[in-house]
């Protein structure tokens, strides 16, 4: 879920009605503040019967006023503007437990977490043509096993 600042909205993405397989929808959704109203958004992918597997990591980038969307198969990114999805490249194949927040400055959406076992960085970045590199992370191995995570950029960094 994401703040909208140019549409008082709060934009929503993916879910699952209590699915052990961990499949989830790809339905895209915003929550407009000042009506209180729900409204459905173009759906991810042409096929409406393709699912999501896992969790998606996103965040919203105020330069480009859209937002951007990591999973296992995809990396994507919806204009509120113009309710469009545009391929960016393809997901990492990351698990649920990553978290990921937007840099502006940098350019580049930052995903850390890990498999259950082993921490890791991944990083898009999204100044020209998407590209992803990786690096593992070192220390205390907590991040890599908390299915909660949370994670927001601190103003001014």
């Amino acid at each position: 879920m994401a703040y909208l600042p140019d549409s008082n909205a709060l934009w929503v993405f993916s879910g699952s009605m209590a699915c052990p397989s961990g499949g989830a929808v790809v339905d895209n959704w915003i929550y407009r503040l000042s009506s209180s109203t729900w409204a459905k958004k173009a759906y991810m992918f042409a096929d409406t019967t393709t699912a999501a597997s896992g969790a998606p990591i996103s965040d919203y980038d105020p330069v480009n006023k859209r937002m951007l969307v990591n999973n296992y198969s995809y990396f994507r990114s919806w204009s509120p503007a113009t309710n469009t999805w545009t391929a960016l490249g393809t997901g990492t194949g990351l698990s649920d437990l990553y978290n990921g927040v937007y840099v502006p400055s940098r350019k580049r959406l930052y995903m850390i977490g890990g498999d259950g076992t082993t921490p890791a960085a991944y990083m898009w970045d999204v100044s020209g043509t998407a590209v992803e590199s990786t690096s593992t992370t070192y220390g205390d191995t907590a991040i890599a096993k908390n299915q909660v995570s949370g994670s927001r950029l601190r103003p001014g960094v």
